[in-house]
């Protein structure tokens, strides 16, 4: 899967969340665990 469409997957998720208001949020959160998924590997 590319990563494009990865982000747009996890975008999806965080939209229906309550907890994360806007686009800036929804940036930071895919940062951290796409840095975090890579650490991993």
């Amino acid at each position: 899967m590319a990563v494009s469409g990865v982000t747009k997957a996890l975008k999806d998720i965080m939209r229906v969340d309550a907890g994360i208001n806007g686009d800036a949020q929804y940036i930071e959160q895919i940062t951290w665990m796409l840095f975090l998924k890579a650490f991993d590997y």
